[in-house]
């Protein structure tokens, strides 16, 4: 069943005998969105986070085997145009009594514009498994993203962001994923902002290389307690998985820390 949310927002399909095949597609849930929330009054500088979190989940899927990870990033900007690193530990099980993958690190750069009400921005990523188990970095993808955002209404935003990799993790082809977000800042409790937040989202895989389409969305809310520090309290799910999900894909709350700078 689909859920309809207005919001922002695998383990792999068994298409080959070979143990590698069978495991090269499990990162298909590692999305970044990957733009940075800068300080708008400076013209150029650093930004970065550091987050904790109980699960490393996304698209509906856990990159962290339902484990407690931890992620960093650092990156600059300047007049509009940013480019970062980001770096963190993933678990997708083994292979031949070989870790699939440990790290995970995240290139990324792009370029975002504030027009009034509206923000809207274009970036790039690689994706690279520094200690993967694969052979010729199958694992490793390029991917592009555009994002629309809009202030609808008093504290509240709603926008869309369309990402695309010509050949996905795992060598699976063409791969689109298609997101909406919505979020509603409350009013500030004894110094603390709360801000509700939902997202759809659809991935539209190339089934003829192994990927498959599904839904995923997620509800929650994070906790602005300080400047640079918030906490989330975030609901993930995913439907129309074209295998059993067991505890990659199956509903999860999860809670994370981030400081930021």
């Amino acid at each position: 069943m689909i859920r309809i949310l207005i919001g922002l927002f695998a383990l792999l399909v068994v298409v080959s005998t070979t143990d590698f095949a069978q495991a090269q597609n499990l990162n298909r849930q590692v999305k970044h969105n990957n733009v940075p929330d800068v300080d708008e009054s400076k013209e150029r500088g650093l930004f970065g986070a550091v987050t904790i979190m109980s699960d490393y989940r996304s698209g509906g899927f856990t990159s962290s085997d339902e484990d407690p990870a931890i992620q960093g990033e650092i990156g600059y900007y300047v007049r509009g145009f940013y480019a970062g690193v980001s770096a963190g530990n993933v678990d997708f099980g083994k292979i031949n009594g070989n870790e699939i993958a440990d790290w995970e690190v995240n290139l990324y750069a792009g370029y975002i514009r504030h027009m009034g009400r509206w923000e809207w921005d274009v970036g790039i990523s690689y994706s690279h498994f520094p200690d993967a188990y694969d052979r010729d970095a199958e694992l490793d993808y390029w991917e592009g993203s555009v994002g629309l955002m809009a202030t609808v209404h008093e504290n509240m935003r709603a926008g869309v962001r369309i990402y695309y990799s010509p050949d996905y993790s795992g060598e699976s082809g063409d791969n689109w994923v298609f997101e909406g977000t919505v979020e509603r800042e409350l009013r500030q409790i004894r110094g603390i902002t709360p801000v509700l937040s939902a997202s759809i989202g659809y991935q539209d895989g190339d089934e003829d290389k192994g990927n498959f389409d599904y839904w995923f969305w997620d509800a929650g809310l994070e906790l602005q307690v300080h400047e640079h520090v918030s906490i989330d309290l975030r609901y993930h799910d995913a439907d129309d998985v074209p295998f059993s999900c067991d505890s990659l894909c199956d509903a999860a709350f999860v809670g994370s820390l981030t400081v930021s700078f």
